[in-house]
């Protein structure tokens, strides 16, 4: 019989919203949480808007997390994320069974945020900090052996550095571990902050907007930075139903493939996308008119934009079938490593609440896709049975994933 994984809990961090609620109700909305960078000067940038969280404050958290302070950035936006799943999910880790429960964790960056800061400090006020003190912190691999040692998690643990699409990879690979008997329980998702480094870096590559994060639009120009926690627990069905948890929603299928095109720019014809999509819909045993919602990459930036657009176009629409398509990033930015897994949640919540996300800034559609439902500037009810979310990656990578209303 074949094992399957369920979502049995959920935390979020994020610039429309720090937990589940929050987030759940921006969504509704169709909040923008992009506001004028305050983390450090942007002067001389040609866009000083991102993403950012707000209102964090690592103190908050200090009697639950004891010494939260002490850690850098990414690991604590990781911590509380996967804290809020934990209890959320109402799971106890303890010795009898810490060896069956693993944690998986994407991230772009890892801590380079401190090495960003580190080298600032340095240029600026010749801090005399050693530099050899810094290499236990920057290393993505510290962010989830904090949750290892934190949760005592025992059982399979692993990070995933496969640029934006680290999120999605993440929890496919939770998944592989449930279903090949290795883990009971996954602690996965993905994490990425705000950075001097990667803003910098998508500024030289002239792939930020100068105004608004327009998805799907004809006259679209670029992409907005973001920063973000999204933690899920991944489940053995039979586990979550002896414990009698909560079940969000059902992992179906995950695909994962490669353009093998070039090192920043997708494939035009999108055929690493096209291979991740159908392996996803191979391994969930589904056909593409069986998807009823799709949450795109959607970055907003004029190559991505056309290509999945094109994607989607031969695989579903093709078929006759019109399914609604929306671009959170519109809200939130582009999370880089944390993308996969907060858009992950955002098709959880999507299917638990009943209702389609928006892609907000919506104007003028891309010319040759008028006839696409991109969920224009408004979230609306919707019956969600199977939704599909895409991730698509710099270093080629491509990866999509599929999940459900839970059945019993």
């Amino acid at each position: 019989m074949k094992t399957r994984g369920v979502i049995t809990g959920v935390g979020v961090l994020s610039p429309i919203g720090i937990g589940q609620q929050e987030f759940f109700q921006s969504l509704l909305a169709g909040k923008s949480g992009i506001s004028r960078i305050t983390s450090f000067d942007t002067t001389n940038y040609r866009t000083n808007h991102g993403g950012e969280i707000k209102n964090f404050n690592p103190a908050d958290y200090a009697e639950a997390l004891p010494g939260i302070g002490n850690l850098e950035r990414a690991t604590q936006l990781a911590l509380v994320a996967a804290h809020e799943a934990v209890l959320d999910a109402g799971l106890e880790i303890n010795t009898d069974n810490c060896e069956r429960i693993g944690c998986v964790l994407g991230s772009s960056e890892g801590e380079t945020h401190c090495l960003d800061n580190f080298i600032t400090d340095q240029s600026q006020n010749g801090s005399d900090l050693p530099k050899y003190e810094l290499i236990p912190r920057v290393p993505t691999a510290t962010i989830y052996q904090e949750l290892a040692m934190r949760f005592g998690m025992k059982g399979p643990c692993a990070c995933v550095a496969t640029a934006c699409a680290a999120g999605t990879n993440s929890i496919g690979l939770a998944f592989d571990l449930i279903r090949n008997g290795k883990a009971d329980v996954v602690i996965a998702g993905g994490v990425d902050v705000f950075s001097r480094l990667s803003f910098s870096g998508f500024n030289a590559l002239m792939s930020v907007t100068r105004t608004r994060c327009k998805p799907f639009n004809e006259h679209r120009d670029g992409m907005v930075l973001g920063e973000a926690a999204a933690i899920i627990i991944l489940e053995r069905l039979d586990h979550a139903l002896s414990r009698k948890a909560n079940i969000y929603a059902e992992l179906l299928g995950y695909g994962i493939s490669n353009d093998a095109y070039h090192i920043t720019s997708p494939d035009p014809e999108g055929n690493g996308a096209k291979r991740a999509i159908a392996l996803a819909l191979e391994d969930a045993g589904l056909t593409a008119d069986s998807v009823q919602y799709i949450n795109a990459h959607g970055t907003g930036t004029p190559s991505n934009d056309i290509m999945e657009a094109k994607v989607i176009r031969d695989v579903f629409y093709n078929n006759g079938n019109r399914v609604p398509v929306s671009s959170s990033k519109s809200m939130f930015g582009h999370t880089l490593g944390a993308a996969g897994s907060i858009e992950f949640l955002v098709c959880i919540l999507a299917i638990k609440n009943g209702f389609l996300p928006p892609t907000i800034n919506f104007e003028d559609p891309i010319k040759g896709f008028e006839d696409f439902d991109f969920v224009p500037n408004e979230s609306r009810p919707a019956e969600i049975q199977v939704a599909l979310s895409n991730s698509f990656a710099f270093a080629g990578n491509t990866s999509a994933i599929l999940v459900s209303k839970f059945n019993e």
